[in-house]
């Protein structure tokens, strides 16, 4: 598919070795090598909007996030090299937005319009992990640099909402999703 008009970049993120980048351009991601040697790799989706991408820590897995509006929130894995999907999980009931992988590479902690912070693990086999915490949109997520912990953001306030354990933490109530 050509563009009549470009379409309006969400997310972009460079690889850690620094030869590739990647944008979210609405229900699309490409990515494309800085050195210009060879063509972009287009992953096209299901979903109406991506919001965030994001390369793993060794930079062989993208993590693109999304959804469509009040129907789903969905994160997508590919491998970085083919452009192969490795897995896609639907989360939530409205649009996931920005997060982050965890420091082992093993699942990416995203922020949803539904209120939730959630846990996904590139495994299709382990569970997604749904952190009730906000009464409105979390719109990011992270792992703090010694990753005892989970925070998110909701507005402007960043809150612990876990423990790296998986344990909630304080106040906050934790629901397994499958």
């Amino acid at each position: 598919k050509v563009y009549d008009f470009a379409p309006a970049v969400t997310s972009v993120a460079v690889q850690p070795d620094g030869k590739r980048v990647v944008a979210a351009c609405r229900s699309e991601a490409s990515i494309a090598p800085l050195d210009g040697k060879s063509e972009p790799i287009r992953l096209p989706t299901e979903c109406e909007l991506w919001t965030h991408v994001e390369f793993s820590p060794d930079g062989k897995v993208l993590a693109a996030a999304g959804g469509t509006p009040a129907q789903f929130g969905e994160v997508r894995f590919f491998e970085v090299a083919s452009g192969k999907s490795i897995s896609s999980r639907r989360i939530a009931g409205d649009t996931c937005f920005r997060g982050c992988f965890a420091p082992d590479g093993q699942s990416i902690a995203l922020g949803g319009a539904d209120g939730a912070a959630y846990v996904v693990p590139l495994d299709e086999s382990i569970a997604v992990k749904r952190f009730e915490l906000h009464s409105d949109w979390v719109v990011d997520a992270a792992w703090p640099p010694d990753p005892r912990g989970l925070g998110k953001r909701g507005g402007v306030r960043l809150s612990p909402c876990a423990r790296y354990d998986g344990s909630p933490a304080r106040g906050a109530k934790a629901e397994v999703v499958s």
